[in-house]
């Protein structure tokens, strides 16, 4: 079966919505016996995983190929990058892109009001801390889509530190160091440092409005 093949099939099996298509097999299924369950499935699962094998780091692949696509239009004259980083696990940098100018980390994913975004919040909130424990003159920045919707989280949310750190034990342990109590509100952390470290939109971003982003996200 061919990659367009299988992407063809699960999109027409999963229609305007994935949770409607389940659940109409749900309803047909109730109080059905065994000999009753219909088993034409394995096509479909087949072109899943073979959607699955090769969208294998697919964040990954975004994440990186977005940083390369938005580097020419970010870096400014004289500006050298001093350290990089595409990919999870790079030992080149501990940020995403680093410069005698600036440093900076990126975030190509789109903000949904109607999603409760847990692991979406606790990621940008490491990155945001990451950048407060650069203790120099640098450009601090943040870059994201939908940076309104984010930047009102910033500064609205009542989540606590310790919540917002609770996977990332390095982090964790880092900002107890420096900061001592880990049960501060999001909120108030991002009022003491909106000013420091800039939140900047990759879609609306005077600088890269020639990279057409919004045209892909």
């Amino acid at each position: 079966m061919e990659l367009e093949e299988s992407v063809i099939k699960i999109q027409a099996f999963k229609g305007s919505s994935l949770k409607t298509s389940f659940g109409k097999i749900e309803k047909e299924l109730m109080s059905f016996k065994k000999k009753e369950v219909n088993n034409n499935y394995y096509e479909l699962l087949k072109a899943a995983l073979q959607i699955k094998t090769a969208s294998s780091q697919i964040h990954e692949v975004v994440h990186g190929l977005g940083i390369l696509l938005v580097l020419p239009y970010i870096l400014i004259k004289d500006e050298v990058i001093k350290g990089l980083s595409l990919g999870a696990g790079s030992y080149n940098s501990s940020h995403d892109l680093e410069t005698n100018i600036r440093i900076a980390e990126f975030k190509f994913f789109n903000w949904r009001d109607d999603n409760p975004n847990s692991a979406r919040k606790k990621s940008l909130f490491a990155d945001f801390f990451n950048l407060t424990r650069v203790e120099d003159s640098r450009e601090k920045e943040l870059y994201v889509l939908d940076s309104d919707a984010i930047k009102c989280w910033f500064e609205t949310s009542a989540s606590k530190i310790k919540n917002l750190l609770n996977r990332n034990s390095r982090l964790r342990e880092e900002f107890k160091k420096l900061h001592g109590n880990l049960d501060i509100e999001a909120k108030d952390f991002y009022s003491d440092w909106k000013d420091k470290v800039f939140i900047r939109d990759l879609k609306t971003d005077p600088k890269l409005e020639s990279a057409n982003l919004s045209k892909i996200f």
